[in-house]
């Protein structure tokens, strides 16, 4: 018994594995907006009387303070000002 074993048997599984594949097309990702109000950062607390491992945290507590607080920054522009300092606007590191 002589079998042919011709090129084209071995084309056409290939093609029937691989067609599909390429007639995908590339489905890009929604870009990141960090602007976005949806997508705000939990705000970041300093907590001093915990133990050295749970002094960050983003959930208020007890002695906790916030690391970052709007009204001091604003505070602190004023006062700049108040002394002669022009402080730049700048956009937060991102």
């Amino acid at each position: 018994m002589v079998r042919n074993y011709s090129s084209s048997s071995y084309i056409r599984p290939f093609l029937f594995l691989t067609l599909p594949f390429l007639c995908l097309e590339q489905v890009d990702a929604k870009d990141f907006n960090p602007d976005n109000p949806l997508n705000q950062p939990a705000p970041v607390y300093w907590c001093s009387s915990k133990t050295p491992d749970q002094q960050i945290s983003t959930k208020k507590g007890t002695g906790c303070k916030p690391l970052y607080d709007t009204q001091s920054v604003e505070a602190f522009k004023e006062k700049a000002r108040r002394q002669g300092f022009d402080l730049p606007d700048r956009d937060p590191i991102k």
